[in-house]
């Protein structure tokens, strides 16, 4: 496999993004670098973007398996490139039950590999498949008066003739959370769902979700279960989750390592 250059801190940026320097450049508070948003110059690069100082998210082919976004939490003691967590594309097409799986679904595009191939671009217009090592940058722009880092992940098709993509955001003043969306590209199955995964790999059950009327615990919830699979499925209305100002779901959850 071809060298993978290190993520890039420049820019006196609060984000990190894929890079073409072979050293990690310091990092302050204010400047503007102009090759943000740019290309990474036909080198290959690590694809991860993020807070300098906070959550980071990467792509394959990092360690890990293929079909998820890995989350990286260094602020937790985690040495690179050891995650925290992934997150799993599960789109379910109109009037179906059953999901695709990202990670365990067999690859088109890569014959005999377990998992679809995920890519980056800067903008929702980037469907057409491209090498992982050759990740976009991302896109630093302003967003209600605040800085913000932004990459689009993309999927190959699934079994299912589900086409999607999610967009990741970032912001400034909070380095231990991003922001996902999800869409469906042109010409994909029609959809019911498109479900985000937090699939914990096979760490410790040692989850917490927090809502607005208590918590519920995986321990609690699945006492019993020893193997290393899906449990089946627990699910919490809307009404039960914590929203922000503007109504947007916020998502906490806490695990001990």
């Amino acid at each position: 496999m071809k060298r993978l250059l290190p993520f890039t801190l420049v820019g006196r940026r609060p984000f990190i993004w894929p890079g073409k320097c072979y050293a990690l450049a310091a990092v302050g508070t204010t400047g503007y670098n102009g090759d943000l948003g740019t290309t990474c110059s036909g080198k290959p690069a690590m694809p991860v973007w993020g807070h300098v100082n906070g959550i980071r998210i990467g792509l394959d082919p990092l360690p890990g398996p293929r079909g998820l976004i890995r989350i990286y939490t260094p602020y937790l003691n985690y040495g690179f490139p050891e995650v925290m967590n992934f997150i799993a594309f599960e789109p379910i097409p109109k009037g179906k039950e059953a999901r695709g799986f990202s990670e365990l679904e067999m690859s088109s595009i890569h014959p005999e590999k377990r998992g679809k191939h995920f890519w980056s671009a800067d903008h929702p217009t980037g469907v057409s498949a491209l090498d992982g090592e050759y990740p976009a940058r991302g896109i630093i722009a302003q967003n209600s008066g605040e800085e913000t880092l932004t990459v689009y992940v993309f999927a190959e098709p699934f079994d299912n003739g589900a086409k999607v993509y999610a967009r990741l955001r970032f912001f400034a003043s909070r380095p231990y959370e991003f922001e996902l969306a999800t869409y469906t590209c042109v010409g994909s199955q029609e959809l019911d769902y498109f479900i985000l995964t937090a699939t914990m790999g096979n760490k410790s059950r040692l989850r917490t979700l927090f809502l607005q009327d208590g918590k519920e615990s995986a321990l609690e919830l699945w006492p019993d279960y020893k193997d290393i699979h899906f449990t089946p499925h627990a699910y919490f209305p809307q009404q039960r989750m914590i929203r922000d100002k503007k109504g947007m779901f916020i998502l906490l959850q806490h695990r001990m390592k």
